[in-house]
């Protein structure tokens, strides 16, 4: 969304950031690889806002990095305490006011609103009720709707 990088997870592997533009794409074939937050994690889902902060969604928990030309610095980090949670999707609200992950072993969306430098601060309510197995979420054109799918 902000136009300046691709950010792509690689569960264990963590996640990669490579340089953008609109007239010629990704403009290099090096990359910045961010390892995941422990050895026994994995990033596999992220979302990109408009001021170049990524929120990734690893096996235990949700991590704010920026992304700037000469750094990527995590800014914020929200674990989950049930090791049964597992978040899969990420999605932020039209405003990029907030950000949602679908948690697959809970059944729930958790919703955290996001302050200066990306910092997370839960919403009141969340974790909030989903489908069986929540495994990924989706926001309409108009940002009034989201929707979770589950399985099983």
């Amino acid at each position: 969304p902000g136009g300046a990088y691709v950010v792509v997870a690689l569960g264990t592997a963590g996640f990669a950031v490579f340089p953008y533009t609109s007239t010629s794409g990704i403009t290099s074939s090096t990359y910045t690889l961010v390892s995941p937050l422990s050895s026994t994690t994995g990033d596999y889902s992220l979302a990109l806002d408009d001021n170049n902060y990524a929120y990734v969604a690893s096996t235990s928990a949700l991590t704010s990095y920026s992304i700037t030309s000469s750094a990527i610095t995590q800014e914020s980090s929200q674990t989950y305490s049930s090791t049964t949670t597992v978040p899969r999707s990420v999605v932020l609200s039209s405003n990029n006011d907030y950000v949602y992950t679908a948690n697959q072993g809970t059944g729930n969306i958790s919703g955290y609103g996001i302050g200066a430098s990306g910092a997370l601060t839960q919403v009141s309510g969340s974790p909030f009720t989903g489908p069986a197995s929540v495994s990924a979420l989706g926001v309409d054109k108009s940002g009034t709707y989201m929707v979770a799918a589950g399985y099983n």
